[in-house]
């Protein structure tokens, strides 16, 4: 048995020898679209995922562990999420003062991920529709 098992294994390694380009191409090719599919995840969550508008507006403080994750290490929420606009173009958008409402929310919400903390009716106009 030993040496049938022997000869096999030359057989099989004299073949794959002359195989090089094909046995090259079986590590690289799932390695290369491996690479593909996280750039692709990656410049996805950069041009998109990372703006606010695509994002329900949380209010809560920056400075709690969820608020600083959420708020991509921003100061404070208000930033990140009302930041592109001027005052005046929110206020005719919601017909209220987001930025203040936002900034309001965030001393009575008490942060940490709490419902009360995010504003659903604000994000229709950042939104991306």
């Amino acid at each position: 048995f030993r040496m049938q098992a022997e000869a096999l294994f030359r057989k099989n390694l004299s073949y794959q020898k002359k195989r090089r380009l094909t046995n090259a191409c079986l590590v690289i090719v799932p390695i290369l679209v491996l690479g593909l599919i996280l750039g692709v995840q990656f410049v996805v969550e950069v041009l998109f995922l990372g703006q606010p508008r695509v994002r329900c507006p949380y209010c809560g403080p920056a400075d709690d562990d969820y608020g600083k994750l959420y708020c991509n290490g921003f100061s404070s929420c208000q930033e990140f999420f009302f930041k592109n606009k001027s005052r005046a173009e929110y206020i005719n958008r919601f017909q209220t003062d987001v930025v203040e409402g936002c900034a309001e929310t965030a001393r009575t919400c008490g942060g940490k991920g709490n419902f009360s903390c995010f504003k659903p009716q604000w994000a229709r106009g950042i939104q991306i529709a």
